[in-house]
C-alpha cells in the first residue's frame, strides 16, 4: 500500500494494491483507524474502492503447474513398508504421465521394492500444466531394533534430561507425567521407566528405560509443634545445602521463628542453583483465652472498695496483689490500672486491663468530752471534716450524745460533697467495777451459817449484813438473796455497781421410824425397824442400812439419824416395849398365826403374822369396818388406831390359816 498521513489525531496507512492486503492500522488521538483495506480483484462484479475500508483482505492462490504421488496405507507421502511387502502408488496427473518404471498407461502403479527406492512421474496437471514429481518407499528389512540413548540416567530434581532412540523411523515415548519428545531435552519430576515405540515399514518395536530422580534430601522440624495462638515456634531445615527458603513466611533464615495465630503446614525449599528439595512440617495451635473483666465501678472514692470479676480462662492472677482466683477486691488509694493474666486449660495465656479511677475522700476527725465514764454517764461526740455525717446506729448530726454501759467504739460516717465518704471511730471507756461475789457455799441446810465474799472493787457495801472488806457471814433461816455495792475509783472517777447472791436454805428431812411391832415377848422373833424420809441413815446400833431387825430382851428405845439428797439432817427415835407374856390372852391369837397386842386396848393395837393374809375388821353388828392386808412389804404387820369403845372382830384365812378373833376396845 502506499504511505499514510500523519497528523497528531488522524494516523491512516494508505491503500493496498491489487491482489493484497490492507495497510497496517495506527493508534491517534482521539480515535483509532484500521489501515485502507486491499482490493480484491476477482470475479465479474470487481469492486475497486480506495480509501478506508472495513473488512478482510482475502487472496486466493491455485497451483497451476504441480502434480502429486500418494502412497497407499498410514503415510501417503512419505512410505515405509517392510521388504517384500506391496505397495500402489497414485498420482493426480490427468494426462501425459510416464512413471519410473515404465508405465505410461494409468494412474496407479503397484510396487514392490526390497529396499528403500524412489519413485517418480512425469504428467500433465488438471490445468494443463506439464510437471514432474517423485515419492520416497522406504524399504525395511524386519521390525526395528532399537537403541536408547539416556543422557544423563541419574539426576536430581530439577535438572533437564534427553531421551534418544534410534533404530526406526519414526518413535513415540510414554511414561511419567511431563511429556518426552525424542532428543528432545525435559525436566523430569520424579523416578520414572520410560517405553519407547519405534515404527518401520515392518512394524512396532518398543523399549524401555529408566530415569532415577535422586531429590535433594531435606528435613525439617518445629520446636515446639504445639503452641498457643500467637505464641512463638522455631523452624529449622537440615539439608546438604546452605540456601532455605519458607513459606509461608517468605523467609530465607534457617532457623527462622515463627508465631502462627491458627495451625500452620510450613514448607522449606532447599536448592543448591540446579537441584532443589522440599520438607514440610506443621506447627499445631492451641486457642488462647478470651479474657473478660466485669468491674463493681470504674470510678470510686479513695480507699472504697471494688470488686472485679473475670472469666475466659481457667484460672487466674491478678496485679496489683499477685492474688489468683476469677474474683478481686481492692480497697484503692489512687488510681490504679488492674491487670489479669488468665490461664486456659490447655496452658495458653491470655490477659486484660481494667483501670479505676478514685475520687478524694474527707478526713473525718472525732472529739469526746471525756473518754472515761462510769456506766449510764453522759458522752458528747463531735464529728468534724466533712460535708454531712452519719453515726452507726446513730443520729445524722455532727454531734452525738451516748451514754455507754460498757466499753464502747462509736463509729462516724462523713461524707463530702462528691458523695465520697471515710469513717472515723472514737473508744468510750466504761469504769465498772468487776466485782465477784462467792460464797462458801450457796446451799446450805436450816441452822447452818455460810460466808459471803465479794472481791473486785475498792469498798463494799453489804445490804443488812455487818462485813469486813467485802466478807460477811451469814446463818439465813430461808432462802435468801444478798446485795452488796462495791465502788472502784480512779483518780478523778468513782463508779459503783451493785451484785446480788442468792442463798438457798433447805429444810432438815423429817425422819421416821416404822417397826414391824412395837410389843413383843422375850423369845418373840426379831423386830424389824426401818427408817424413812431421808436417803441414807446411821442407827444408834451404828448401822448404816435402811432397815434392822432387833431381838431387845427389855424395853429398849432405839434412834436413827437420816440424811436426805440435800445433806440435811434428821432423827427420830422409836421405843420396842418388852412384856414378860405370862398371860393366856396374849398368847391366843399367836397360837392360831395372827398376833393382836395388846388386847384389850385403848383403840389401838398391831396387828402381826407370820405369812401373808388378808384381814377383815368387823364390828358387833357384823359390819366390814377396813380391810387390812398383811405382806412382805408391810413386814406382816399393821396398826389400828380411832376405834370406838366396843367390842370388834378381826376374820381372814389363806392357805394355812383360818382367823376369827375378838377385839376388845375400852376407853
Amino acid at each position: 500500500g502506499g504511505g499514510g498521513t500523519q497528523s497528531w489525531n488522524n494516523n491512516r496507512g494508505g491503500g493496498g494494491g491489487g491482489y493484497s492486503g490492507g495497510g497496517g492500522g495506527q493508534l491517534g488521538q482521539p480515535t483509532c483507524w484500521g489501515g485502507g483495506g486491499g482490493s480484491y480483484n476477482n470475479g465479474a462484479n470487481q469492486t475497486n474502492t480506495s480509501g478506508s475500508n472495513i473488512g478482510d483482505g482475502k487472496v486466493i492462490i491455485s497451483e497451476l503447474c504441480n502434480i502429486k504421488i500418494f502412497a497407499s496405507g498410514s503415510n501417503s507421502v512419505a512410505p515405509s513398508i517392510c521388504s517384500g511387502q506391496s505397495l500402489t502408488l497414485t498420482t493426480n496427473a490427468v494426462s501425459n504421465y510416464t512413471w519410473s518404471t515404465g508405465n505410461s498407461t494409468s494412474t496407479t502403479i503397484v510396487v514392490s521394492p526390497t529396499s528403500s527406492q524412489t519413485y517418480s512421474i512425469i504428467g500433465t496437471s488438471s490445468l494443463a500444466c506439464q510437471a514432474a514429481t517423485s515419492i520416497s518407499v522406504t524399504v525395511s528389512g524386519g521390525l526395528p531394533v532399537l537403541t536408547i540413548t539416556n543422557t544423563p540416567s541419574t539426576l536430581c530434581l530439577g535438572q533437564s534430561a534427553t531421551l534418544t532412540a534410534g533404530g526406526a523411523l519414526s518413535y513415540t515415548w510414554s511414561g511419567g507425567s511431563v511429556p518426552v519428545t525424542n532428543g528432545q531435552s525435559f525436566m523430569p519430576n520424579a523416578t520414572t521407566t520410560y517405553t519407547v515405540s519405534g515404527q518401520n515399514g515392518c512394524g512396532i518395536s518398543t523399549s524401555t528405560t529408566a530415569i532415577t530422580i535422586a531429590p535433594l534430601v531435606v528435613t525439617a522440624s518445629a520446636t515446639p509443634t504445639l503452641v498457643c495462638a500467637g505464641s512463638t515456634a522455631t523452624l529449622t531445615a537440615v539439608s546438604s545445602v546452605n540456601g532455605y527458603t519458607w513459606s509461608p513466611v517468605g523467609s530465607m533464615l534457617n532457623p527462622v521463628v515463627v508465631g502462627p495465630a491458627a495451625s500452620t503446614i510450613y514448607t522449606v525449599s532447599a536448592s543448591d542453583g540446579t537441584c532443589f528439595g522440599t520438607a514440610t512440617v506443621a506447627v499445631n495451635t492451641q486457642p488462647t483465652p478470651t479474657i473478660t473483666i466485669v468491674s463493681s465501678s470504674s470510678l470510686v472514692c479513695e480507699g472504697a472498695a471494688v470488686t472485679m470479676t473475670a472469666s475466659g480462662a481457667q484460672s487466674y492472677t491478678w496485679t496489683p496483689g499477685n492474688t489468683n482466683g476469677s474474683n478481686f477486691s481492692d480497697n484503692p488509694t489512687a488510681p490504679t490500672a488492674y491487670q489479669v493474666v488468665g490461664t486456659s486449660a490447655n496452658g495458653c495465656i491470655s490477659q486484660a486491663s481494667q483501670i479505676v479511677i478514685t475520687q478524694p475522700s474527707p478526713t473525718v476527725t472525732i472529739s469526746a468530752n471525756k473518754t472515761n465514764v462510769c456506766s449510764g454517764d453522759p458522752v458528747i461526740l463531735t464529728a468534724s471534716g466533712a460535708n454531712s455525717y452519719n453515726w452507726t446506729n446513730g443520729p445524722s448530726t455532727a454531734i452525738n450524745q451516748v451514754n455507754p454501759t460498757a466499753a464502747t467504739v462509736y463509729t462516724v460516717t462523713g461524707m463530702a460533697t462528691n458523695s465520697c465518704t471515710s469513717q472515723q471511730t472514737v473508744s468510750i471507756n466504761v469504769l465498772i467495777p468487776n466485782v465477784v461475789v462467792a460464797a462458801t457455799s450457796s446451799s446450805i441446810c436450816s441452822g447452818k451459817s455460810t460466808t459471803l465474799t465479794a472481791t473486785g472493787a475498792n469498798t463494799y457495801v453489804w445490804t443488812g449484813v455487818s462485813s469486813i472488806n467485802g466478807v460477811a457471814p451469814v446463818s439465813p433461816t430461808t432462802s435468801t438473796v444478798y446485795s452488796v455495792t462495791a465502788t472502784a475509783t480512779l483518780p478523778g472517777l468513782s463508779c459503783s455497781t451493785t451484785t446480788n447472791i442468792a442463798i438457798t436454805v433447805f429444810a432438815n428431812p423429817s425422819v421416821s421410824i416404822v417397826a414391824s411391832k412395837t410389843v413383843v415377848c422375850r423369845s418373840d422373833a426379831s423386830v424389824t425397824l426401818s427408817g424413812t424420809g431421808a436417803v441414807s441413815y446411821t442407827w444408834s446400833t451404828n448401822s448404816t442400812s435402811t432397815g434392822i431387825n432387833v431381838q431387845p430382851q427389855s424395853t429398849t428405845t432405839y434412834t436413827i439419824l437420816g440424811v436426805d439428797a440435800n445433806g440435811c439432817e434428821g432423827t427420830s427415835s422409836i421405843q420396842i416395849k418388852v412384856n414378860a407374856c405370862t398371860s393366856i390372852g396374849e398368847l391366843t391369837g399367836m397360837e392360831k398365826g395372827v398376833l393382836v397386842y395388846p388386847n384389850p386396848s385403848n383403840g389401838q393395837f398391831e396387828i402381826s403374822s407370820e405369812t401373808d393374809i388378808n384381814l377383815t375388821l368387823l364390828n358387833e353388828l357384823g359390819q366390814e369396818l377396813r380391810t387390812i392386808k398383811l405382806t412382805a412389804q408391810n413386814n406382816h404387820s399393821a396398826r389400828v388406831e380411832d376405834l370406838a369403845k366396843g367390842i370388834y372382830f378381826i376374820v381372814g384365812q389363806n392357805e394355812s390359816l383360818k382367823i376369827n378373833q375378838k377385839i376388845v376396845i375400852s376407853k
